[in-house]
């Protein structure tokens, strides 16, 4: 028998530790008996768990001495595979004194899941009430009194005096055993921002925050609607006996209200037992899809968990794995858009922009994936190979077609934030000998959110390089007009959404980037217009001298082939580019 393919590629990036197994008969005229368990497959978070103690191809009969007598895996699994009913085991591994939660399922196909959950903390909870019992019995006369601060201790939250995640967990089992019929609700509330409150104030200060907003949810608590803090930013309120969805509904947005006007922002996600599921930790986990659902949203919103919602993440899990072969397979390509000086329409220099194309999903948005890179890291290498490719680029313009103008190069606050950033620049502009003035460094708002100084600092050390520095997306951000002051800039470029409302010489908005220019101007820094697409936007940009333009009126994003037909004359840049199956690709991922 042999696992999916695509199934073994997602499981590869699921931290939990997973096993698939196949079941081994024997068969005789009496009865089809499962003697054993072939394992086909682990993921490496299994590995890194056995090392080598349990590898694929083997059999369950070859480990029979990791597993305790009680628990034989090969009966339980047998069983498992026989009714279709999911089991749970506890196993202890004295060597690294850790706790695991192992469950087993039957999948398609006859597979069994074997899947292993760390539930070290729960268990040394667990194990310190014991040992503390142990003393309570000797001291027979403060028995009452330690036990009831042994379960405020294993069940309270230190910080806010909630009941926990532990005590949610055992409460909603004694609520489905007495209820099995009844209908809860879950709202997960995620309090907007605390990250950034974190960095930029400190953890004192984030913490009054959880505090006061603890005392706020604590208002709503009586006999049908309990609270509990589930860690970090994350607070769960569960709501008993619920007669209609909409309740739901009606109690988050009164709770983010509230919150509101205690100036806290707040989202959550909503899930429905047992609509959504029956499984507790399927309901946590949908009800904070949902809230994550929410905060990529207008946040301060309450969003139900809806199927999509799940379908969407094992999208991106789906487009993180074929980002791994991308990468390894250099499936990447750059294109370079062109920048013209108003002035003369003279050849700026070109935007290095990142594209990629797979052979199943075709050409993939970098608004989809470039998100999806930033969360799993891999902007890190992908960020490295774009400056390199960028670098050589200009290098070869340079030597061939005396190219003298500026590479422009995206470069995600993820990658920038990292400590060898900058020496790592300064050795890949070193090796190409290239001159630094020629290459300029687009940074977004996003590097500067957490904290503004070291920012700054960063900036500061790329700019000691000889580098140029642009701020990008400018008008997009909440904050960016005080970043201004404190940035040291070369140029600014100013965001198509502004630029798509320039109608006339007297708008708002052509006297709100007016006033941006001359601005700009004065402080000798470059300004360029992005998205222009029209001859209207163009002349009114020229009549209050912005000084570079780039969009689809002056030139298209174009692969590195072109560009050196634009050199020669041999090409228009405002020419649409082709894919690699030679059809016509009409450019909707815009600057």
């Amino acid at each position: 028998m042999h696992t999916n393919i695509d199934f073994k590629s997602v499981a590869e990036f699921i931290i939990n530790p997973i096993l698939i197994s196949s079941p081994i008969f024997f068969d005789n005229v009496v009865v089809k008996e499962i003697i054993d368990f072939k394992i086909e497959f682990i993921n490496t978070a299994f590995k890194k768990q056995y090392k080598s103690e349990i590898l694929e191809e083997h059999f369950y009969s070859e480990y029979s001495h990791l597993f305790p007598v009680e628990q034989d895996w090969i009966s339980v699994s047998a069983e498992v595979w026989a009714t279709g009913q999911k089991q749970e085991l506890i196993k202890f591994n004295s060597e690294k004194n850790t706790w695991s939660k192992i469950y087993m399922t039957r999948m398609a196909g006859g597979f069994i899941l074997v899947t292993l959950d760390d539930i070290t903390n729960e268990k040394q909870i667990e194990l310190e009430l014991k040992k503390q019992n142990v003393k309570l019995l000797e001291l027979a006369d403060k028995l009452t009194l330690s036990t009831k601060k042994l379960k405020k201790l294993a069940y309270s939250d230190h910080l806010t005096g909630l009941k926990n995640k532990l005590y949610f967990k055992e409460r909603i089992k004694s609520h489905i055993t007495k209820n099995p019929n009844g209908v809860f609700g879950v709202l997960i509330l995620d309090l907007d921002n605390l990250k950034r409150i974190n960095s930029a104030f400190g953890r004192q200060s984030g913490d009054e925050i959880i505090k006061h907003s603890a005392e706020v949810l604590t208002l709503f608590q009586h006999s049908g609607i309990e609270i509990f803090r589930l860690g970090d930013d994350e607070f769960l309120i569960l709501v008993l006996n619920l007669e209609e969805k909409v309740t739901m509904l009606t109690i988050g947005d009164t709770i983010v209200e509230t919150l509101s006007n205690e100036n806290i922002r707040a989202s959550g996600g909503i899930a429905i037992y047992p609509s959504d599921s029956t499984d507790i930790v399927d309901l946590i986990k949908f009800a904070d899809i949902a809230a994550s659902n929410s905060k990529m949203g207008s946040r301060q919103n309450i969003t139900f968990f809806r199927t999509y919602m799940q379908e969407k993440i094992l999208s991106e899990i789906n487009i993180e794995t074929k980002m791994t072969t991308a990468l390894k397979t250099n499936k990447f390509q750059l294109f370079f858009q062109p920048q013209y000086n108003t002035a003369d329409n003279s050849l700026r220099g070109f935007e290095a922009l990142l594209r990629w194309y797979d052979d199943n999903l075709g050409w993939i948005n970098p608004e989809t994936f470039i998100p999806i890179a930033e969360e799993s890291l891999k902007i890190i290498p992908l960020g490295n190979w774009i400056i390199e490719t960028a670098l050589s680029t200009l290098k070869k313009w340079q030597m061939e077609f005396n190219f003298n103008g500026i590479m422009s190069i995206n470069v995600s606050p993820i990658q920038i934030k990292q400590n060898f950033f900058v020496d790592q620049l300064s050795d890949q502009i070193k090796s190409m000998g290239i001159h630094p003035d020629s290459i300029e460094i687009e940074i977004t708002e996003g590097v500067m959110i957490e904290n503004l100084d070291y920012a700054c600092s960063i900036i500061q050390q790329i700019k000691t390089l000889g580098v140029r520095i642009s701020l990008d997306d400018f008008g997009t951000g909440y904050a960016t007009f005080s970043y201004l002051q404190n940035l040291p800039l070369d140029t600014l470029k100013i965001d198509r959404t502004f630029i798509d409302k320039m109608k006339s010489t007297d708008s708002i908005e052509t006297d709100i980037i007016g006033s941006i220019v001359s601005m700009m101007n004065k402080r000798h820094i470059t300004t360029v217009a992005e998205g222009v697409e029209t001859a209207e936007q163009m002349a009114l940009l020229k009549s209050i001298n912005c000084t570079t333009v780039q969009g689809f009126l002056k030139g298209k994003p174009m692969p590195q082939s072109r560009c050196e037909e634009l050199f020669t004359g041999m090409s228009s840049p405002v020419r649409t580019g082709e894919n690699k199956k030679g059809d016509q690709l009409s450019f909707v991922l815009r600057q």
